[in-house]
């Protein structure tokens, strides 16, 4: 599960990055570059297997079902669920599935 994951929102991209010893990073940046926000918190999986990952005290900037900006950002745990797309991972942030972390690249550290 660790590695490199991107987002893709109307309004900018968000990146985040997993690493092994369970913790991770966010980094947003808004279209204009105007928003740039970083967030640091701790990662695990949610069922004992590779189906569903929790982040603890996640950033949250997008406003949902809307898609836009949500400023401040608000902070709670969020659950993803995983799934492999051609040999790629996605961690699914909606019900509906069209609003996914893709992974772009594999990490180790």
């Amino acid at each position: 599960m660790p590695g490199r994951y991107v987002l893709r929102y109307p309004h900018g991209t968000e990146v985040l990055s997993l690493r092994a010893d369970g913790t991770f990073d966010q980094e947003y940046t808004s279209n204009s570059n105007a928003q740039r926000l970083k967030h640091s918190g701790k990662w695990r999986l949610g069922n004992g297997q590779d189906t569903e990952l929790i982040l603890d005290r996640a950033m949250i900037i997008n406003e949902w079902p809307k898609n836009t900006i949500l400023l401040p950002p608000q902070y709670s745990v969020v659950t993803l669920s995983v799934r492999v797309v051609a040999g790629i991972i996605e961690l699914v942030v909606d019900s509906d599935g069209d609003l996914y972390y893709q992974q772009t690249m594999p990490n180790t550290r």
